[in-house]
């Protein structure tokens, strides 16, 4: 557009959508798309294609194998399709299956617990889990290295041979020798908690063993269940167990405290210090009926426990840094009860650092709560760049058939 007022014409487009082609595409596909002036300049020049031709010739565009190019930018990750790791069971989380990577999107992974390394007997009737898969990103906390289980007393629900093969590594590990992994497992390096000599970093077990020295059995702490039917509150928790790598073994205070125990890096977004749900508005639960009159010193006190330092945890970026996300402001979330879900979202409250994000279409009490940070946020447009489906907004008819998992 080149005459005032030709602004009004201008409009947003994803660098990731099917119609953005490079100047010339065009010629070389004539026999299936023509290239035409809007109708609402056409009377401009009585010969487009020579104006064209004058214009166009020196033009930057994109590249000519651009779709090529753009496919290879977005599959990037440090998970490939049959890469194998081990998944936490969510409906018995004392234990972790082989699982295999049966498709990925960028940092976007689906993952199956694998027929291959487990005993029909012993898949279970998870479907999801078990056959369609479970789309998650990379860094999600349920992911592990292969061995993982092993190596920290996990149960490993597994065939006889995956069996043995952890062994040998747990083996190897424990003797200070380099396992044998198989070129498709997932080994530690792949992990975003794994820091690698070779970058210049300090080696895994000389960072890590810096915070596990910090964290102590019996510390207390708020956190966001990765197992729970909700996102939208914080639990009453304990450091039951130090385990290797810097994980942690952390049971919500109540009768089931180590038998839905669940294993979080150190380093998890998913961890808080005391007080963080009653300073930032959210919904703690805990082990006592009403939690309305709840107090954490009291509760220390009975319980013979100490409450974790706030240094174990990530810090409230400030109030700058938070402004980028303004309330009312749009994006794609993926639904973390259902996370093959993906839908349009809005920033409904700022929380510390955590995001509320209302999901569009949807009820307030469907609310989740998301670190700043986290990957399953996305910008608008994000499911269009990557071919991946995007939930439409639920209707009023749809919501009250809904079901909350």
């Amino acid at each position: 557009m080149e005459e005032p007022g030709d602004d009004r014409y201008d409009f947003w487009i994803s660098l990731g959508s099917d119609e953005l082609q490079h100047v010339g595409h065009c010629k070389f596909h004539n026999s299936t798309c023509d290239l035409l002036p809007p109708n609402s300049i056409r009377e401009r020049h009585p010969d487009w294609s020579v104006y064209m031709a004058e214009r166009l010739v020196k033009c930057k565009t994109l590249l000519a194998n651009w779709e090529e190019e753009r496919q290879i930018a977005l599959v990037e990750g440090r998970f490939k399709v049959g890469t194998r790791l081990e998944l936490l069971d969510r409906q018995a989380s004392d234990s972790v299956r082989p699982a295999r990577v049966i498709q990925q999107l960028g940092r976007r992974i689906c993952v199956r617990v694998s027929s291959q390394d487990v005993d029909t007997k012993d898949l279970g009737d998870d479907s999801a889990q078990t056959k369609t898969g479970i789309w998650c990103d990379e860094s999600w906390e349920l992911i592990f290295p292969v061995g993982w289980g092993k190596q920290n007393g996990w149960k490993v629900v597994a065939n006889a041979q995956y069996r043995q093969h952890c062994e040998q590594i747990t083996s190897a590990l424990a003797q200070g020798r380099k396992p044998d992994y198989m070129p498709f497992d997932a080994m530690p390096e792949i992990f975003a908690w794994y820091k690698n000599e070779e970058e210049g970093a300090e080696s895994t077990e000389k960072n890590l063993k810096q915070n596990k020295a910090e964290w102590e059995v019996g510390m207390k702490f708020e956190c966001l269940d990765p197992l729970n039917e909700t996102f939208l509150e914080l639990k009453v928790a304990t450091c039951i167990e130090i385990l290797k790598d810097g994980y942690l073994k952390v049971g919500f205070d109540g009768p089931d405290m180590e038998t839905e125990a669940v294993p979080f890096h150190c380093t998890s977004p998913y961890l808080f210090p005391i007080h963080y749900a009653k300073k930032y508005g959210i919904k703690l639960d805990g082990p006592l009926d009403d939690m309305r009159n709840f107090c954490w010193e009291k509760y220390i006190k009975q319980s013979q426990g100490s409450a974790a330092p706030d240094d174990l945890f990530d810090k409230v970026p400030s109030p700058n840094e938070m402004e980028e996300f303004k309330i009312g402001s749009k994006l794609e979330a993926t639904d973390q009860c259902e996370s093959n879900l993906i839908c349009p979202a809005t920033v409904r409250a700022v929380r510390g650092r955590l995001l509320q994000i209302h999901f569009d279409g949807w009820g307030n009490d469907y609310d989740q709560l998301f670190d700043y940070r986290s990957r399953d946020l996305f910008p608008l447009g994000w499911c269009e760049m990557y071919g991946y489906k995007l939930e439409i907004p639920q209707n009023d008819e749809l919501l009250s058939a809904r079901k909350k998992k």
